[in-house]
């Protein structure tokens, strides 16, 4: 790619937008330098195809690497009224990863979304269900890793005064 400029309309010393050029099909084109601005002259974001320094912000743009799922599904169609369970996947090796929870309940719960390693559990996330199907994904795919071999627990609590159906589908990954 080349270093360019497109030249905008003429309104005294004219402007120019920073872009970069290119030959696409036997054709020159180009594509506009991306940079994201606050507020204040100073807040410039870039965007790069890199690691970011510790001292960087801004967008950082890398392929998302490969990620095949494992999902688990549980379901108990008579979920004590004012009761809990949890419901446990399978371990997982270092360096799995949580990639998705679907919930449903038939009456008012919360679910609770945690990791398990050594005895120890850690709390990664809510959802509330009330007849409807809720889902939280991970703002990003390295979000919620495993450091040590654990496994993926939901506990779902009713607060309903009567029993209920719940179900849930939780994708991990294994690597």
């Amino acid at each position: 790619m080349a270093n360019d400029v497109i030249g905008l309309p003429e309104d005294g010393p004219g402007k120019s937008l920073d872009a970069d050029s290119l030959e696409v099909a036997g054709k020159l084109v180009y594509r506009e330098r991306g940079r994201i601005a606050g507020a204040n002259a100073g807040d410039l974001q870039d965007v790069r195809a890199v690691d970011p320094g510790s001292a960087d912000g801004g967008a950082v743009v890398r392929q998302a690497g490969p990620m095949n799922p494992t999902f688990q599904v549980f379901s108990n169609s008579t979920l004590a009224a004012a009761g809990s369970e949890n419901f446990d996947c399978p371990a997982i090796s270092a360096g799995g990863k949580l990639a998705k929870v679907i919930v449903a309940s038939s009456r008012d719960c919360v679910w609770t979304v945690k990791s398990v390693s050594g005895g120890v559990e850690t709390i990664l996330g809510y959802l509330v269900s009330n007849g409807t199907s809720e889902d939280y994904e991970p703002p990003h795919k390295d979000y919620h890793q495993i450091p040590a071999e654990a496994f993926f627990r939901l506990t779902v609590e009713n607060f309903d005064d009567a029993s209920c159906g719940v179900f849930a589908t939780v994708y991990y990954d294994h690597s």
